[in-house]
């Protein structure tokens, strides 16, 4: 269900485009840049309406804070392990292998998430590149 959109919620969503893959925390740091007064409650409660009503995906990744992303589309996503960047892995969805959960398991696979773990290309070019 689609929820009005109140000024909160909108600067929050224009937020989130802006900015690569944030966390809630970079929403909040950065909404405060232009409306001091508004509350860390209520960034959360934002994104978790905006994801809930499917206008944002929530990125959860093992020891790493969620990131909220704008892109509906399927698509797959880089967690840099050096600086906990995430980036958007430009390639194919494979929708072959929900047909093959699907058929594997009986369930009616609606799709899938995948994260690939490595170093994205600034840490491994940066100055500190050398450093393990």
């Amino acid at each position: 269900m689609n929820k009005r959109m109140t000024i909160q919620r909108q600067i929050v969503l224009d937020t989130v485009k802006a900015l690569d893959h944030p966390a809630a925390n970079s929403v909040y740091e950065e909404v405060r840049m232009k409306y001091p007064h508004i509350s860390l409650g209520t960034v959360y409660r934002n994104l978790t309406s905006l994801c809930d009503d499917r206008e944002l995906l929530r990125l959860t990744f093992p020891n790493s804070p969620d990131r909220f992303d704008p892109n509906l589309h399927p698509h797959y996503h880089l967690l840099c392990r050096r600086c906990g960047g995430v980036s958007d892995v430009d390639m194919a969805y494979l929708s072959e292998i929900d047909r093959a959960a699907s058929e594997k398991t009986g369930l009616s696979i609606e799709g899938h998430m995948v994260c690939f773990f490595g170093i994205c290309g600034q840490c491994r070019d940066g100055p500190d590149a050398a450093v393990q």
